[in-house]
């Protein structure tokens, strides 16, 4: 067998194309790839653009059940509130808890969907009266909670907002700060950029939002850490693809 050269699967000889991504594995497509190194560059980027929407696809699928099993439960509710008004079924966690989120998002209000998460960062970590989290805080971060609050952010802005965009672009970076918020755009030039200049519009570069590592100005941290230090606690939580 010899893995794919677009994807990496492993293809058997006798295999004409890839049976995970097309890719023509014959003998002679392998030669011509390799005298032609920009084809492969080609080729594995059309790979990885189709796995992200794909991605994006899974995230708007998994809101819309969400947001159906919301609605049902509405239904419910308002029909159990009819038959007798001492009942008090429960609402979903989502309608209850997200839904300021989403109605923010849906807007699109990017300064107050901002605010509002960072302020459910702090409530879940049990620092709703203000501070910030240190490493070890981060790391124990419930996962559920911010695998949501990163699918509300990613799905409503269609892949370009999210931890999950902002990891793309801090891996490809290479972990490195500086580089990071150059793309991002809480950096312009040499100058860091205050909250306050960031863009709360459509117009937001990739990865801008939302904002954990600091709360003033780029350059400056949280408590005893400093922002590059912060951001890289938060972006372990979502590994590179492997």
């Amino acid at each position: 067998m010899s893995p794919c050269p677009i994807c990496g699967t492993d293809c058997p000889a006798d295999w004409l194309t890839c049976a995970k991504c097309g890719w023509d594995v014959t003998p002679e497509s392998r030669l011509a790839i390799a005298q032609q190194p920009s084809h492969l560059h080609w080729g594995r980027s059309l790979w990885q653009q189709l796995q992200r929407e794909l991605a994006l696809n899974q995230r708007f699928e998994a809101i819309e059940q969400r947001l159906t099993q919301l609605e049902y439960q509405h239904s419910s509710r308002d029909a159990l509130t009819q038959i007798s008004p001492k009942i008090s079924p429960e609402i979903s966690e989502f309608d209850d808890i997200y839904h300021p989120l989403a109605f923010h998002l849906a807007q699109p209000d990017w300064r107050e969907a901002d605010a509002w998460t960072w302020e459910r960062i702090l409530e879940v970590a049990g620092l709703d009266g203000g501070g910030w989290l240190d490493g070890d805080e981060i790391a124990a971060f419930p996962q559920g909670e911010l695998q949501t609050l990163d699918e509300l952010w990613y799905a409503y802005s269609e892949g370009h907002f999210g931890w999950s965009a902002q990891a793309e672009i801090w891996w490809a970076s290479g972990a490195d700060y500086s580089q990071f918020c150059d793309r991002v755009h809480w950096r312009s030039g040499r100058t860091w950029l205050y909250y306050e200049e960031l863009k709360f519009d459509r117009q937001a570069p990739r990865g801008h939002f939302p904002v954990l590592p600091w709360r003033k100005r780029a350059c400056y941290g949280l408590g005893g850490l400093t922002a590059a230090e912060t951001l890289n606690h938060w972006m372990a939580r979502f590994p590179p693809l492997s």
